[in-house]
């Protein structure tokens, strides 16, 4: 699991944003996350792949979720091994 880099986009005051995390954190599942409310270059970022709702997450650069289904979307990614 070392080379696989999960990033989660997500914003303040965003609950469904916090889930993921804190279900990340809790599978111990290392990850970055990149505000779009504070960071324009990760809300740019997103707006130019068409996501208008957050949170989204990648998986070594490639999308694996949004908020819906994402415990299962991020265990299939896992055990696909990215």
């Amino acid at each position: 699991m070392d080379n696989m880099k999960f990033t989660v986009y997500s914003g303040t005051d965003c609950d469904r944003c916090e889930e993921v995390t804190a279900w990340l954190k809790d599978n111990e599942i290392s990850y970055v996350s990149f505000n779009i409310r504070t960071n324009e270059r990760a809300k740019d970022f997103l707006v130019g792949k068409g996501y208008r709702s957050i949170p989204q997450v990648y998986l070594n650069g490639f999308h694996v979720t949004g908020y819906k289904d994402y415990k299962k979307n991020i265990s299939e990614a896992l055990n696909k091994g990215g």
